[in-house]
């Protein structure tokens, strides 16, 4: 295991509490949860379901993929989040792909499209309304989740990285997410960071990764369209880790007239992924936004 990926597994050990037993934005509502069941025949991918105990006929469901740079993580440190969204009324479906370097950033991507399909195929068991599915994830697991919308609406897109799957996404929910691979490059600590996460991520060494195919891969901004889907987003103007990534992102959208709502922090101390404390002004902010968003989404065609 890599020095880097131990630190990541540490940092998300150390954080495991605040992230995941926010009493202060639990309700009342009963939830259940099933977890661990693979999604296709090589069980490599695996989701969790997290439903309200009583609930409607059919369910707005919000899949969403975990951060950890590709190499760390996992649907565990979600359970906090999974738990406040499921008390919203929605079926939560949070995805374990496979860690890099086990498998490369183009088999993860295959896994989470495996994932959606698996959501498709279980539509009626677990009354997924297919209608109302909404991306979310969270720094890598932002990229993978904003990547796959983009797929969801460009079926030459699938084509290229080799997925195939048949749901749209009616809205994204991007938490400090990395949208394009280039900016991390025009700073010195982030080329850094994905210099050493190349060999893991991608299977080859940095300076052979500018030859790796599909190319698209690189940006998720340069390769989106106006069918995009309404999207809300959470980013730090003093992200360390994905910085200026969502400004970049947001200018795109401007220009192609996609509709999103957005929220920043402002303070070192409120950095990347910071809604995820849950306590501090900044993360209640963003996380009010996210649920008057999440709300909005549930009563559509109301």
């Amino acid at each position: 295991m890599s020095m880097l990926k131990s630190m990541y597994n540490l940092l998300y050990k150390c954080t495991n509490k605040a992230q995941n037993e926010p009493k202060n934005v639990f309700s009342d509502v009963e939830v259940e949860v099933e977890k661990d069941i693979a999604v296709d025949e090589t069980g490599k991918c695996k989701v969790d379901v997290w439903t309200p105990k009583e609930r409607a006929e059919k369910l707005p469901v919000l899949f969403y993929t975990h951060g950890g740079s590709f190499v760390s993580g996992g649907a565990y440190y979600s359970r906090g989040l999974s738990k406040w969204v499921a008390q919203m009324g929605y079926a939560v479906v949070t995805v374990d792909y496979e860690l890099a370097p086990s498998a490369h950033l183009f088999e993860q991507l295959k896994q989470v499209a495996s994932a959606l399909n698996w959501v498709q195929q279980n539509a009626e068991k677990y009354g997924f309304d297919l209608s109302r599915v909404v991306a979310g994830g969270d720094s890598a697991g932002g990229y993978l989740s904003a990547m796959t919308t983009a797929f969801s609406r460009d079926k030459q897109l699938q084509k290229k990285f080799g997925v195939d799957f048949n749901i749209k996404f009616c809205a994204g929910w991007y938490n400090c997410a990395l949208y394009d691979f280039n900016l991390m490059l025009e700073k010195g600590l982030t080329k850094k960071l994905v210099k050493i996460l190349t060999p893991d991520v991608l299977g080859v060494k940095f300076k052979d990764s500018f030859a790796v195919e599909p190319k698209e891969f690189w940006s998720i901004t340069d390769n989106i369209n106006a069918d995009f889907p309404p999207c809300c987003l959470i980013y730090s103007k003093k992200d360390s880790v994905c910085p200026g990534q969502t400004e970049a992102f947001m200018k795109r959208l401007d220009e192609l007239g996609v509709h999103y709502e957005s929220v920043f922090s402002t303070k070192y101390s409120d950095n990347h992924c910071y809604s995820l404390n849950w306590k501090s002004p900044a993360s209640q902010e963003a996380n009010a936004l996210v649920k008057d968003f999440l709300v909005k989404i549930a009563h559509l065609g109301e």
